[in-house]
Parts: C-alpha cells; structure tokens; sequence
C-alpha cells in the first residue's frame, strides 16, 4: 500500500474520533441525567460540560500524540494512547471543575470515561483492520533498511516479536567515508512511493547533517522511521532546551518520584502473594521432599542492585549437587543456549512440572517483602555471568532485580542474552507503575502459555 494512503485514512480517523467523543459524552449525559437531547445541550449545568469535557479529551488526545500515523502499523501505543488520555482527562476534568466549583456527577465522569475509552479502542482496532485488509498481506509494506543485511537479523526477529510480522525488507548499505553526497542522491532514488517506512542500524549514519537530510526527505510519505541506537533506552529522558543544539537528560521516574510507589507495590504485593500462595509453598515443598534427595529449598547467591551479591532463594527443581555441573551442559549465554535449557538432564521430572509454572521462583516473594528484590525489574544473573555484560549495559544494576521483567513477559528463556540487557535497560528508562502492572498482568499469561520455561 502507498504510505501516502495512511495519510488519508488518517484524516478519516481523526475526523470520526472527534465525532465519537462529543457523540458518546452527549449520550452518557441523556442516560445518566435522563434528560432530552435539548436539555442536555442547551441548559445549565448540562451544557458545560457537555462541551468542556470532550474538548479535553480531544486536546490531551493531540498533545499525546495520539493521531501520530506512525504508530498505525508497527507500535502497541496505537492503542495505549487512549488510557493515557482517559486517565489524565479525568484528572484535568476533575481539578477545573474544583476550581470553579462546578457540579458533577461522578458517575458522570466515571461513564464518559469508560465509554469513551472503550469505544475509541474499538474503532482503533477495526480501522487497524479495514485497513489492513487492503492488503493482501502484511508483508507487503515495504522498509528500506540502511545497514548490512548481514547484521539486520535481530532487529528483524525483534520487529517480529514486538509486532507479529515481517515486512518486507529492502537493504541500502551504509554510506562511505567521503561519499555522503553520492550516497544520498542513491538514497532519495530508493525512496519510491512504496516504502512504508526507513530503519537505520548502528552507527550507519555518523553525520549529523547527513541524518538530517535522510530524515527529512519524504518524511510526508514515509511514515515509520526507526533509528537503531545504542541510547535508545534514554530517549524518553531527553528534553530540548531553548538552545536547540542542547539536550538535558532527566533523571528517571524510577529513582525518584517513583521510587516509593514502587515501594509500596512491592510490599502490598509480596504480602499478598505470601498469604494467598501458602497453599502451594505447602504442596511444592511436600511433593519436592517425597520424589528426590536434597533440602526443599536451593539457594544461590545472584549479582543485585549496585553489584550487591545477595541470597536468591528457589524450590529445588534438580537433582542434589547439580549446580556443579552447570558449566557441562549449560555453559555460557548463546544462540543454542536455550536448545540446551530445554534438554538439561539435572531437571527432575517435579522440577520440570514446577519450572513450567514458574512455581519455583515463588519463594523470591520474600527477597521482594524484604527489599533486596522487586516484583518487577532486570532479572537477576549469576555471579559468573558479570564478566559477560558489556559496560553499556551496566546500567541494569541501577535497580533492585525483579521477580518477573520485561524479558520474562516477551519469551522467557528464549530471549538471547543481548536481547535481554537491551529490555533491562529500556524497562529502567522508561519505568511507570502503570507498567510494572502491565508485566504483572503479562506474567501471568506468560506462565499459562508456558513459552520459554524450562
């Protein structure tokens, strides 16, 4: 499909999405105050806010960038967009109408929310649809890839993971020292109207100006443009200052306003889990005692926060003394590393059961009641495992390690091991509790369908 056909659905979507508020926010206001359709529109106090309260969604809905196409075809923020307006409109409705004193129902508010987001979802996903529809195959879109084809073979796995396809890839090489000039004109001659979007790999493009011009050159028509980058994770954080060439990086949410929040979550949650789990803390230390020889419990000693080394406790899920041959038949972090995982022989056949429901990482819950870990952040490694995380990934050790994370959610054990510090670091640098309740959530479909674990 030509990009410049999502621009005109685009179009489409806005316009209808604008409708949809005022529409739905008219039709909560009929059924709650059970008025006529004249009286909500043109009396006091109905009229207000029957005009108020959609312009809000509609501003925070732009200012969210909520109609940004290029999250159409390749970004779950597609979606995601529509909370983030739902619950700062609530927040924004709610303090104008303190300030001014105006009457509220807060059923009122709580319907237009839920309405208006449930609807609006809605439409996203059927326009998504539609749209699609048109082609006969999602790997039709077409994005031209600057960089050796060679080394695209993991973003490309990525863009699968995330987004549940492949398109079709065209490849450019990256331009030589001296050659810029000649490698644009080749460029802007690759740019047809069928390339959906750009990627630029690692340091393919060092020149400032020369990245400039690639971003900027149809960037009507090209609609997705990814830049694979090493600071990636960091982006979120930057803000531009009145000098353009200036950049402040803020500090992240989750060592600092966030931090207690997190706090708090981690001990609500580990109570719970403790209480409400006993049960099969119970039953798993019975069955483990009854079917081979060793303590119930195996602990490990794990690399934590700020390379603290600190206890790590699990039910027992091999065979007594199987820690001392790990090196045999696991050995180091690979592409064949989880093939090994899978055929690891020191697995009891309890252990294996319990692995697949992640019941033997149950007994962490306490690390998470007593602050040396968290219900959500970078997995713990193993002492061993130091000396093979690069330094531009260190930043992994900034936060307590979780009981489940954002690898844990996205394949488990299949991840490879420079997928996993890249996910560490982009969950450190984009924290929010909204998030860590989203990984909670996801960790428990993860377990149901069990991929990656063993």
């Amino acid at each position: 499909m030509p990009s410049i056909e999502i621009s005109k659905y685009f179009r489409r979507l806005v316009a209808l999405e604008t409708a949809l508020i005022f529409f739905i926010s008219i039709l909560v206001s009929i059924f709650r105050l059970k008025e006529s359709l004249w009286e909500v529109l043109f009396t006091f106090p109905g009229q207000p806010k029957i005009l108020i309260y959609p312009v809000i969604w509609y501003v925070l809905l732009y200012l969210n960038n909520g109609w940004d196409k290029s999250k159409f075809l390749a970004s779950n923020k597609f979606y995601s967009d529509i909370l983030d307006a739902a619950w700062k409109s609530l927040f924004v409705f709610s303090a104008l109408a303190y300030i001014v004193q105006y009457p509220i129902s807060r059923l009122w508010v709580f319907l237009n929310i839920i309405s208006i987001a449930f609807i609006l979802i809605l439409n996203r996903f059927i326009f998504r649809y539609v749209v699609i529809r048109k082609v006969p195959k999602l790997s039709e879109f077409k994005y031209l890839f600057i960089g050796k084809k060679e080394k695209s073979s993991s973003f490309v796995n990525e863009f699968n993971s995330l987004f549940g396809f492949t398109p079709n890839f065209i490849y450019l090489d990256p331009p030589k020292k001296g050659k810029s000039s000649q490698w644009l004109e080749n460029y802007k001659k690759r740019i047809s109207s069928d390339i959906y979007g750009v990627v630029i790999s690692y340091a393919a493009i060092n020149d400032a100006q020369l990245l400039k011009e690639v971003a900027n050159y149809k960037r009507e028509s090209v609609v997705d443009l990814i830049l694979i980058s090493r600071i990636a994770p960091m982006v979120n954080r930057f803000e531009t200052l009145e000098n353009p060439t200036l950049i402040r990086i803020r500090q992240s949410h989750l060592f600092s306003s966030g931090a207690f929040l997190k706090r708090l979550l981690d001990l609500l949650g580990s109570l719970v889990g403790l209480v409400v789990l006993s049960p099969i803390f119970l039953a798993a230390a019975l069955v483990i005692k009854a079917t081979s020889r060793g303590p119930i419990l195996f602990t490990d000693r794990r690399i934590g926060k700020k390379g603290v080394v600190f206890t790590f406790p699990k039910f027992r899920t091999m065979y007594q003394g199987a820690e001392f041959r790990r090196s045999n038949f696991i050995g180091k972090p690979d592409e064949e590393i989880a093939i090994r995982y899978k055929l690891d022989p020191r697995i009891t056949p309890v252990g294996r059961f319990l692995r697949r429901w992640s019941i033997d990482e149950l007994p962490q819950l306490w690390c998470v009641l007593i602050g040396t870990m968290s219900l959500v952040g970078p997995r713990p490694i193993l002492i061993e495992e130091r000396e093979l995380v690069d330094p531009l990934h260190t930043e992994r050790f900034d936060a307590k390690p979780g009981l489940t994370g954002l690898w844990q959610v996205t394949g488990r054990k299949e991840v490879a091991w420079e997928d996993r510090m890249l996910r560490d670091l982009a969950y450190i640098e984009h924290w929010s509790l909204w998030k860590d309740l989203v990984y909670i959530a996801k960790t428990f479909r993860a377990v149901i369908k069990g991929q990656g674990a063993y």
